[in-house]
């Protein structure tokens, strides 16, 4: 099966070699889907691309070079494991163990959503996104992922946010993501969140710690959207396992756009 870029659509790619201190603009504009295909470059381009990539980050900074988002790739199989970065597509299309999932996850369409509890479009896109996959019928799945970069307080919410999840599961991670979404969030705001979810002061301050598993998972997150020139949110990916074809998921796109990006990959 061949997995096919259905968007031909591209984001520009910012260049800035401290995350700390990116600028991340909200991508709230509606974009239509396309049935263009075209190619992705080669996996040894795409090898040479990641090891630069790699071997140029420091810490938890990474930078954002400019990256062809088309492709086509070939015999890539959806998984449920965790693994290295190899292939940056081979892994963002493929529902990981340490992904929160919300919804079925042998349904055909899967939205893989990278997302930022900073980002008031990505509130938006949560409701949209949230009731689509209710109403599917175990038709779609929703694969969440944090990209935390727009508000000084976005990396600290997305590590409680996980920490919920590892604590009470995936259900509770998703009520957190609703009740943090309806509030004017600061981080005071999300500390108390989390208490009231049952984390406790001293496991917010483990979490928190740079060598927690859920700080290596975001750090993770923010380095594979990065290398396929991911820089907004809400962004992300339509896939449908069935046809192996994909859209490029740009902004917080209304119900009737979701709609048609989906019925367009079938």
């Amino acid at each position: 099966m061949e997995i096919k870029n259905t968007n031909k659509q591209e984001e520009e790619n910012n260049t800035d070699n401290n995350l700390k201190t990116t600028e991340i603009t909200d991508t709230s504009l509606d974009h239509s889907s396309t049935k263009q295909i075209s190619k992705k470059p080669n996996s040894t381009i795409v090898l040479i691309i990641v090891g630069v990539i790699v071997g140029v980050a420091v810490s938890n900074f990474f930078d954002f070079s400019n990256t062809n988002n088309t492709a086509e790739i070939k015999n890539i199989k959806t998984t449920t494991q965790s693994t290295e970065i190899k292939n940056p597509f081979e892994e963002i299309l493929s529902i990981l163990d340490t992904d929160a999932v919300y919804g079925d996850k042998t349904a055909e369409t899967i939205v893989f959503e990278y997302s930022d509890l900073g980002c008031p479009n990505c509130a938006r896109f949560h409701k949209t996104i949230t009731d689509e996959v209710n109403a599917s019928n175990g038709s779609l799945v929703r694969v969440y992922r944090h990209f935390p970069v727009i508000r000084d307080f976005s990396l600290f919410g997305a590590i409680v946010s996980e920490c919920v999840k590892n604590e009470l599961g995936d259900d509770m991670f998703f009520d957190f993501l609703s009740r943090a979404f309806s509030l004017n969030l600061t981080q005071p705001i999300l500390e108390k969140l989390g208490l009231e979810y049952g984390l406790t002061n001293k496991k917010i301050q483990t979490c928190l710690s740079n060598n927690s598993k859920e700080n290596i998972l975001i750090q993770k997150y923010i380095k594979q959207a990065s290398l396929v020139g991911i820089r907004g949110t809400p962004n992300g990916f339509i896939y449908n396992k069935k046809t192996g074809e994909y859209s490029r998921l740009f902004g917080a796109i209304p119900t009737s756009e979701l709609k048609k990006i989906i019925n367009g990959l079938k």
